[in-house]
């Protein structure tokens, strides 16, 4: 290891510390019985799985179970193998998480990207295990409060004044998709928890955070994003089979069969990486054999925008952390 750099790293702080709870993402135990891509199937499958177990609606939820693939759960504490309830249960109302893993195994995996439903552990890789962060906990009596260690909170406060915790959670996100940050610190990153540098510059914790707090609404799908890419073009039975990507004259086209493809796909944008997952491949893997779904289509167009917006907002990310971090 590079001493020097060491050096400068340790002088982060270790995210495990800003936050106060966390825990390791949900586990099933057996993921083919207790997640699927609609509810009335998986509502099917339990009550077809288990002789004496009382079926309850309620317990159907949705889960972020792959990078922007949410799928539904049914989220029983009796049946699955860990639940992580106690985190878990925060992301059942208005919330959001940080999700990060604790080591990086993969060769340039970077397991980090946000959630705002209960979360799988396979959820950036099924090699590095995530742990799931929320912004919010909730207490016995439904109050909501920052899930933030008071020591740093007042730390943060003594170097930039009242700081919101979506403001935190922006600017860690910013230093997690900073290109200079990974490349520099790859070697720190395989071995633990990621350590977040503070910048003293009020101004610009302020520019980093907001670009942390934008890039945080796209991962969540949650921002409209105009860009006239991934459009869905052909015609056919929207089934998926071997996925093919053909570049014609620098124009991609990522086809799901024979006749049927989205257009207009960036060569960078089809081998955006986030985790273990190349994501647009992940996404269409998973549902080979099966027809896509309205809302799946539209969510591949989505997911298209999005990773060419978080390509760009990496390089704005690397424009102001690269000189100091």
């Amino acid at each position: 290891q590079n001493k020097r750099l060491k050096n400068k790293y340790d002088k982060g702080i270790p995210i495990n510390e800003i936050f106060l709870k966390n825990s390791l993402a949900v586990v099933t135990g057996k993921d083919d019985v207790f997640i699927d891509f609609n509810p009335q199937s998986l509502s099917s499958k339990i009550k077809n799985s288990f002789d004496k177990v009382i079926f309850k609606k309620e317990n159907i939820k949705t889960i972020d179970y792959r990078i922007f693939d949410k799928r539904w759960i049914y989220f029983d504490l009796n049946l699955l193998e860990r639940p992580r309830i106690e985190i878990m249960s925060n992301l059942l109302t208005n919330n959001i998480a940080l999700n990060s893993g604790k080591y990086g195994r993969q060769l340039g995996s970077y397991n980090y990207f946000v959630t705002n439903s209960i979360t799988s552990k396979d959820l950036t890789s099924t090699i590095d295990s995530v742990n799931t962060f929320p912004l919010y906990v909730y207490t016995s009596e439904q109050q909501r409060v920052a899930n933030l260690v008071q020591s740093f909170l007042k730390e943060i406060e003594y170097l930039y004044g009242k700081i919101s915790p979506e403001n935190i959670i922006g600017y860690i996100y910013s230093i997690l998709y900073s290109p200079t940050y990974r490349k520099k610190y790859a070697e720190f990153l395989k071995i633990d928890f990621p350590r977040i540098p503070f910048t003293e510059d009020v101004k610009l914790f302020k520019q980093i955070a907001k670009l942390g707090s934008e890039l945080i609404d796209v991962h969540l799908l949650e921002k409209i994003l105009r860009y006239s890419n991934g459009h869905f073009m052909g015609k056919g039975n929207n089934v998926v089979g071997k996925q093919n990507f053909v570049l014609d004259k620098k124009k991609g086209k990522l086809y799901i069969n024979s006749t049927q493809y989205f257009d207009n796909v960036p060569e960078e944008v089809y081998e955006f990486c986030i985790g273990g997952y190349q994501v647009l491949d992940k996404y269409l893997k998973d549902r080979k054999g099966r027809e896509l779904g309205g809302d799946e289509i539209d969510n591949v167009e989505n997911i298209v925008k999005s990773l060419i917006f978080t390509i760009n907002q990496m390089e704005k990310i690397d424009a102001v952390t690269k000189k100091w971090i």
